[in-house]
């Protein structure tokens, strides 16, 4: 998972005044749970991703998503 602090180290982060939220992270650690295993048919070695999917496990990516834009949209509104 790669999250912002990988990028940039925290001091820096901080110095911008970017207070990454734990819930972003956790949203983060999510999204990168599906990342693979959504997108290859051999992720898994018992069954395909739509096997391990369903609607439940789309709309909580797609919640972790809108959040994740809806921060970088209010970071990047609030530095213009």
């Amino acid at each position: 998972m790669l999250l912002m602090e990988e990028f940039f180290d925290k001091e820096e982060i901080e110095t911008l005044g970017i207070h990454i939220p734990s819930e972003l992270k956790s949203c983060a650690r999510t999204l990168d749970m599906y990342y693979i295993g959504t997108r290859y048919p051999d992720a898994y070695p018992d069954g395909s991703p739509h096997e391990f999917f369903d609607e439940n496990s789309a709309n909580i990516a797609m919640d972790c998503s809108q959040k994740i834009i809806d921060f970088v949209k209010g970071i990047t509104n609030s530095n213009v």
